[in-house]
């Protein structure tokens, strides 16, 4: 089979809204910013790499877009004796203005006691659901100049209108989006204490009804969504009441914020304590069973709206075990109605088991930075979470951001690195997944080929690989991931040519997954 390299493209994991709901920009196909090579290579992502135009370039026909509205501790910076200089706070909101592109005015409202974790979620929401009237004509590779536009989806016969739609029109393109969010802080939890607990924490009760209303269960105060999220990310990377993270920020971002690790209470504790290496919390494990329409009690199917799953990305090993421990009891008492477990933007650490250091483990710099391999940190999959996934007929996204992808040696002088080269890092994780599962003994081993997927984390304000830094790359990064699956080292774990694996981990796969769980 030859490679179609203008195939279509899915994402599990981009941040397409993320600049345009700070920048007040009305038309969601009108990229931001200028891409600047000096400012990424310094890991900072000034210009949108996944808004809509980029998308449609790209071919991608499925994103699934991550709501994250910004964590308000992530502007807040330490004092001079950590920064070494002393600069005046007005000083402080331009530079994290300039590092996010967001801007001032909006730096201010999200340190301010009276911004809503909850209220920007809805926002965003809004926004997406508005935005579906938006059209712009975009030139893509597969048909020239068409106009292109958006639709919400809620399942895969939805997904399968559009890409129907899609294959009969030389005119249009439609691309899919599934909406999903980033941090359960979303719902309401997780802001400063700033003299005493903040009002904006929202009580459990309160949650527990949000969480109704995203998966269409709507009451006077928390009107239901019409495109529930297929996913919610638990944690991020601070203390959200809701569940323990790990480790996911590297050292110079450390010692900038206010709040990261290590996590202190001072004088005004939390209700609750989700820091580093935690688990979940007592309100965490209610919104897990919430989202998942599981009875606490009777262990049967609590009927009350659709499902949300979990992604299991920034958790800690020790929430993660809880959240396993969940679904191991809900899975061996209703095999008919099985939860899948899923990493939407992830790479492996190489690593056997999640219990490292008694679910407590240290994620130093060192050991990321002077790996030759994978990045060894637990915020990276473990091999028995590898055969989980694969056992659960799950997903896996393959991120794109460089220091999660890889460590510090394996990654010297990427600055002057091919295509080829960077698409053999992604290789090294395919192979790694692939032998994991192969090496376990587990029933149709093969299929692990159809639960591996892009999750590339774009516009996440993250540091991207160098070749492969927006979507509109993806038909590139296509080209280049069939070249390395025709490599010898895949002729013993291939279970068919490279190009329809190419075809699956770029797109197939992940409309797969919607049609497993999602169906209607």
């Amino acid at each position: 089979m030859t490679l179609n390299p203008f195939g279509a493209n899915a994402d599990l994991h981009v941040h397409t809204l993320l600049k345009y709901i700070q920048n007040a920009v009305p038309d969601l196909w009108d990229p931001i910013g200028t891409r600047n090579t000096i400012y990424r290579a310094a890991g900072v992502q000034r210009a949108t790499a996944a808004d809509f135009e980029s998308l449609a370039k790209g071919e991608v026909q499925l994103a699934f877009v991550a709501m994250t509205p910004p964590e308000q501790k992530t502007f807040f910076f330490r004092d001079k004796q950590v920064l070494k200089i002393d600069l005046p706070p007005e000083l402080l909101v331009q530079f994290a203005s300039f590092i996010s592109r967001i801007p001032t005015d909006k730096v201010r409202e999200f340190q301010a006691p009276g911004y809503n974790h909850f209220a920007m979620l809805i926002r965003e929401q809004r926004t997406y659901e508005g935005g579906q009237e938006l059209s712009a004509r975009v030139r893509i590779p597969s048909l020239g100049k068409v106009r292109c536009r958006y639709n919400l989806i809620n399942s895969y016969q939805d997904l399968k209108a559009n890409m129907d739609a899609n294959a009969k029109s030389k005119s249009e393109r439609i691309i899919s989006v599934a909406l999903t969010i980033e941090s359960a802080h979303a719902l309401g939890s997780g802001h400063i204490p700033f003299n005493g607990p903040n009002p904006m924490n929202a009580d459990e009760a309160t949650i527990l009804k949000r969480v109704d209303a995203l998966k269409g269960i709507g009451s006077a105060d928390c009107p239901a969504w019409p495109h529930s999220p297929i996913w919610i990310t638990m944690t991020h990377a601070f203390n959200n009441d809701i569940c323990g993270f790990a480790q996911a920020l590297e050292k110079k971002f450390r010692n900038l914020l206010d709040f990261s690790e290590p996590y202190t209470a001072g004088n005004n504790p939390p209700r609750y304590v989700a820091a580093r290496n935690t688990g979940l919390t007592p309100i965490g494990k209610k919104v897990v069973e919430r989202m998942l329409g599981i009875d606490a009690v009777s262990q049967a199917r609590a009927v009350k709206g659709r499902r949300i799953v979990v992604d299991i990305k920034h958790m800690s090993t020790r929430a993660r075990k809880e959240y396993y421990d969940i679904l191991d009891a809900w899975n061996a008492l209703h095999p008919e109605d099985p939860i899948p477990v899923l990493m939407s933007h992830a790479a492996v650490n190489g690593k056997p088991l999640l219990n490292e250091n008694n679910f407590n483990p240290e994620d130093t710099d060192e050991s990321a930075e002077n790996s030759n391999g994978f990045n060894p940190w637990s915020i990276n999959l473990y091999d028995e979470e590898i055969v989980r996934i694969h056992k659960s007929k799950g997903v896996i996204g393959l991120i794109f951001y460089q220091p999660i992808l890889a460590g510090g040696k394996r990654r010297a002088g990427h600055f002057k690195w091919s295509a080829a080269e960077w698409a053999n890092v992604f290789g090294d994780q395919i192979e790694y997944m692939v032998k994991t599962v192969y090496a376990s003994g587990v029933p149709n081993k093969q299929a692990i080929w159809d639960y591996i997927c892009i999750g590339s984390d774009f516009d996440g304000q993250i540091n991207p690989v160098d070749q492969f830094a927006t979507a509109d790359k993806l038909p590139n990064f296509r080209v280049e991931l069939h070249k390395v699956l025709q490599q010898p080292r895949f002729n013993a774990l291939r279970t068919t040519d490279a190009a329809t694996h190419t075809d699956k981990i770029c797109g197939i796969n992940a409309a797969l997954f919607l049609q497993r769980y999602f169906p209607v």
